[in-house]
């Protein structure tokens, strides 16, 4: 019974590969489709240098036209390969040849080239690219081999009630795939707007993230309600939630639409934009950028903070070129009390006009301010155009310089001291026995 079984079965599969992998047909139509990969390939050799040559130049053009230049050198092979199928394709009908193998390969490298051009000339990262194109080529493979019309009927039948709306499997896994590839697309389009208004002179750059912040917001909302509608929800529904919504706004998002809200006023009254020099909770430095939930400031040693956007509604904040770019340092000096102190005055003007970023308009001044206890303080008074580009190192070079200038007039600088007056000696010989 077991031989039986096993000659059996060995027949079966005999005559499953006589059918599938020995039929002739199917062996002429494999050997075309190396036949044909192999004159492209010769083919594209031939012709790619010279082409890419030729185009050398435009691809200095741009940073779009390299991009499109690279892409064509990444599908000039299958082009020509699918376009050598498809003429075999023609032939075989012609002939009445069974062509089935080569009309799905042809199909197949069809769509991988439509879509791999598609997704490298959108501007996404990688992870949207490889996603949208798995989607793509997997539903493109399916009806190429002819199985994508019996699968959706089959997803159609499995279903279930969410109260009045039936809801099947075909509408979840359809509005899934759709959602994302729509929000790719948001993604993408929001990101390509963003650049254009970049590029926007006539616009601040206030503005110009405003709206690309209620560009992106907006179609991804788009996107999802799209999403929803097509799985078969009722928006309607949500009503109900509006409730149960405006609590969790209240306490669990409390803070994220707080800080989304502070963005967006900051956008409107322009108090802080990108560029501005701010400081705020001890951090001084530059806005980087306005996001919708934070602020980016770039710090004179490289750090990056991302603060929060509630802290500039809250909290007071230095914006060091708000109505104009000049901001006043005040530097108290010591001197000691034997000095000329007018000459000292002097001194403090010449190196505060020494110094290249320290304005000659409004003029430096030096104002006699007290009488310490071992020193006489003046304050040295001067203003900076570009307090972006720090204010310690204006106050190092004014100091520096003004050293030299008090090293050659022999101005001392005092130090702390103190000085002990003893008014009499007690009688130390009744100490001594």
């Amino acid at each position: 019974m077991d031989d039986f079984n096993i000659s059996l079965y060995i027949e079966q599969l005999v005559e499953w590969a006589y059918l599938y992998l020995l039929n002739i047909s199917l062996l002429v139509q494999f050997a075309a489709i190396v036949v044909t990969f192999l004159v492209a390939y010769v083919l594209n050799r031939y012709f790619e240098p010279k082409i890419m040559v030729k185009l050398a130049g435009v691809a200095s053009k741009g940073k779009r036209r390299r991009k499109t230049i690279d892409v064509i050198n990444i599908v000039s092979l299958p082009i020509i390969w699918v376009v050598l199928q498809w003429f075999t394709n023609i032939i075989f009908f012609r002939l009445a040849i069974e062509h089935d193998l080569l009309r799905i390969t042809a199909s197949l490298l069809n769509a991988w080239i439509v879509i791999r051009v598609f997704v490298s000339l959108v501007p996404t990262n990688v992870f949207w690219r490889r996603i949208v194109a798995f989607i793509a080529w997997s539903i493109a493979a399916l009806n190429s081999v002819k199985l994508l019309a019996p699968l959706v009927i089959f997803l159609r039948d499995v279903a279930f009630q969410v109260g009045d709306t039936r809801i099947t499997l075909y509408s979840i896994i359809s509005g899934v795939l759709l959602g994302i590839i729509l929000f790719w697309l948001a993604l993408s389009i929001s990101n390509f707007l963003k650049q254009k208004l970049d590029k926007n002179k006539e616009l601040t750059p206030s503005v110009k993230t405003l709206l690309s912040q209620l560009i992106r917001v907006l179609l991804i909302f788009i996107s999802i309600l799209f999403t929803l509608h097509v799985i078969g929800l009722d928006l309607s529904i949500f009503t109900f939630f509006s409730g149960a919504l405006g609590v969790g706004l209240g306490f669990g998002l409390q803070k994220i639409v707080s800080n989304f809200v502070s963005g967006i006023i900051l956008l409107v009254d322009q108090s802080v934009k990108p560029g501005s020099v701010i400081e705020v909770g001890g951090t001084f430095g530059k806005v980087k950028s306005l996001g919708a939930r934070y602020t980016s400031v770039e710090t004179r040693d490289g750090h990056e903070y991302l603060i929060p956007n509630e802290k500039f509604i809250t909290q007071e904040v230095v914006n060091w070129d708000f109505s104009h770019s000049e901001v006043r340092r005040k530097v108290k000096i010591g001197v000691a009390y034997s000095t000329d102190v007018e000459l000292a005055m002097e001194l403090i003007v010449r190196a505060a006009e020494s110094v290249d970023r320290i304005l000659t308009d409004p003029k430096p001044v030096a104002r006699l301010v007290s009488f310490g206890e071992s020193s006489v303080n003046i304050e040295a008074r001067f203003w900076v155009a570009d307090p972006a580009n720090g204010v310690a190192n204006i106050n190092s070079d004014f100091l520096l310089k003004l050293w030299k200038l008090f090293r050659q007039h022999e101005i001392e600088i005092p130090f702390p001291q103190q000085d002990i007056h003893i008014k009499e000696f007690p009688d130390i010989t009744k100490f001594i026995s």
